[in-house]
C-alpha cells in the first residue's frame, strides 16, 4: 500500500484509488456544467440548423458544422479539466518530414493525414474514440468523421440523436442485420464526400476488434484463436475483417484515392516487476487504469498518449475483383478473397501487437536509433526522452477564440436575431418599393384627388 502511495495516480488502477470527489469537487462542477452546455449548445445548433441536411446542396456544411463544434467541445474539456499531450509519430506509408506542421515558435499545429481515409484502430479503452476525435481535430479531420458505434448508443438522449444526425453508424454486430444498412449509410458517406469534391476530407473511423481490451475479452480472443488454429496475440485482440472488408469495396471504386489510416495507441501503464518463482507475471490491460470517470471526472488523464500513424492505399490492399462492383453493389466478394483480405488484416494486427510490445517494454514505438559506433551518441535509455520522429502535441484548441465556437450556441440565436431584425429591414424595402411605385406621378395624383397634399399620401402610406 505504502508503494502504491508512492505511484503517481495514473499508475494505480482506477478502481483501487482513494476518492478524488471532494479535492476536485469544483472541477468536476465546472466540467459537468461546461460539458452539458457544450453539447446542449452544438444539439440546439443541429437542431436549429435541421432543415440545411434535408437539401443535398447545405447537407455536407452542416455536418461539418455540428461535428466540428463538438469536436471543439470534446478538445477543449481535455486541455481545461484533464490536460494531456499526445505523442505523435510515423510509420509505413507516410512521409515523416511531411507528417507535421509547426508555427513560428515551433509548436505542433496540424499532422497532415491522407484527405479520404478509412481510420482503423486498436481499442484499448473506451476514452479511445475521445482521443482520436482530438487527433482528428489537430489533422482538420473533425468536420469530416464518421465513427461506427454500437447501435444501443442511438438511444442515448441528445448525444446519440445527435450522432444520427451527424451521419454515424450504428451497428448491431449481427452481419446479416448489419450488412444492408450498413450499405446504405456507406453509400451516403460517398456522395456527401464526393459532392465536396477533390479537397472534401473523410475520416471513417472503425475498431475493428469491436471491443476494448480486457482480461475477459482477451481470453475469449485466445480461446477463439486456439478453436480457429490462428496466431493469438499478446496485447490486442483478433481483428473482424467482415465489416472492414465490406467498407471499403463500397468505398474504393467510388471515392478516389481512398487510403486506409491505420492508428496505433498506447496508453502508458506502470512497469512491472520481473517474474520471481517461474510464475508468469499477470499482464496489465489500460482498460483498469484509464476510464471516462478517472479521466473527465476524477481528473487523472493518462500523462501521455502515443499514436502512431501508418497508412496504405487502397489500391495496394487485396480487395479481390472490383469491377463486379458497378453492377452488382451488394457484391461481398468470395469466401476465397475475403480469406485473402482476413489474412492482410492480420498480418498488420501481429505487426500493431508488435509495435505495442516495443511502446511497453521501451516507452516508445520507434526504434532506439543505433549509435553508428560513435561513442556517446545515443543515451542511455530514458521515458522523459524523446526519441527522433516522435512529435508532441498538448491537447489544446489553436485559437484563443475558439471557445467561442465551441459554445456555438450564440450562431443560430445570432441568426435569429438577424431574421428577427430583418423583418424591419423587409418592411423598410416594402415601404421603399411602395413609395417608388407611386412616385412623383403616383403623389400628383392622389394630391389632386383629396386636395391634401403630399403629407397626406405618407400618412396614409
Amino acid at each position: 500500500m505504502l508503494h502504491q502511495q508512492r505511484l503517481p495516480l495514473w499508475a494505480v488502477p482506477a478502481s483501487s484509488r482513494p476518492s478524488r470527489l471532494l479535492p476536485t469537487l469544483h472541477l468536476t462542477v465546472a466540467f459537468v456544467l461546461l460539458f452539458d452546455l457544450g453539447i446542449l449548445t452544438t444539439f440546439t445548433l443541429i437542431l436549429l440548423t435541421l432543415p440545411f441536411a434535408y437539401f443535398p446542396p447545405t447537407r455536407l456544411a452542416y455536418l461539418a458544422a455540428g461535428k466540428a463544434t463538438f469536436g471543439r467541445v470534446l478538445t477543449l474539456m481535455v486541455q481545461w479539466f484533464s490536460p494531456t499531450e499526445l505523442v505523435i509519430s510515423a510509420g509505413e506509408g507516410i512521409d515523416a518530414a511531411k507528417l507535421m506542421e509547426r508555427d513560428r515558435d515551433g509548436r505542433v499545429r496540424k499532422v497532415n493525414l491522407p484527405t479520404k481515409g478509412v481510420w482503423i484502430s486498436n481499442h484499448t479503452t473506451l476514452a479511445d474514440w475521445l482521443y482520436l476525435w482530438d487527433f482528428a481535430y489537430l489533422a482538420d479531420h473533425s468536420s469530416s468523421i464518421y465513427i461506427a458505434l454500437k447501435s444501443s448508443l442511438r438511444k442515448i438522449p441528445i448525444i446519440g440523436w445527435a450522432a444520427s444526425w451527424f451521419g454515424f453508424i450504428f451497428l448491431e454486430r449481427r452481419w446479416a442485420s448489419d450488412r444492408a444498412p450498413f450499405r446504405r449509410q456507406l453509400k451516403r458517406i460517398a456522395q456527401e464526400t464526393n459532392r465536396g469534391g477533390a479537397d472534401q476530407k473523410l475520416a471513417l473511423l472503425i475498431f475493428p476488434e469491436g471491443t476494448i481490451v480486457t482480461a475477459n475479452t482477451r481470453g475469449i480472443s485466445s480461446k477463439f484463436a486456439e478453436k480457429t488454429a490462428v496466431s493469438d496475440y499478446k496485447h490486442v485482440l483478433l481483428p473482424r475483417s467482415t465489416g472492414l472488408f465490406f467498407a471499403l469495396r463500397q468505398l474504393a471504386p467510388s471515392i478516389p484515392n481512398l487510403s486506409l489510416v491505420d492508428l496505433t495507441v498506447g496508453y502508458p501503464l506502470p512497469r512491472q516487476p520481473p517474474p520471481s518463482d517461474g510464475k508468469p507475471v499477470s499482464p496489465l490491460y489500460a482498460s483498469d487504469y484509464y476510464t471516462l470517470p478517472s479521466i473527465l471526472l476524477s481528473h487523472v488523464p493518462p500523462p501521455e498518449l502515443h499514436i502512431h500513424v501508418r497508412a496504405f492505399p487502397v489500391s495496394s490492399i487485396p480487395l479481390g475483383d472490383l469491377s463486379t462492383m458497378e453492377h452488382n453493389p451488394d457484391d461481398e466478394g468470395t469466401e476465397e478473397e475475403k480469406r485473402v483480405f482476413e489474412e492482410w488484416l492480420r498480418k498488420r494486427w501481429q505487426e500493431k501487437d508488435d509495435l505495442i510490445e516495443r511502446f511497453r517494454t521501451e516507452g516508445s514505438f520507434l526504434k532506439q536509433p543505433r549509435s553508428n559506433g560513435v561513442k556517446g551518441a545515443v543515451e542511455e535509455d530514458d521515458d522523459d526522452e524523446r526519441r527522433p520522429g516522435e512529435h508532441v502535441w498538448p491537447i489544446r484548441l489553436r485559437h484563443p477564440l475558439e471557445p467561442l465556437l465551441a459554445f456555438s450556441l450564440f450562431l443560430p440565436l445570432l441568426a435569429l436575431y438577424g431574421i428577427w431584425r430583418g423583418r424591419w429591414v423587409a418592411a423598410g424595402l416594402l415601404l421603399s418599393g411602395v413609395r417608388y411605385a407611386f412616385g412623383r406621378g403616383g403623389e400628383a395624383a392622389a394630391t389632386k384627388s383629396c386636395g391634401c397634399g403630399k403629407m397626406a399620401v405618407k400618412t396614409e402610406l
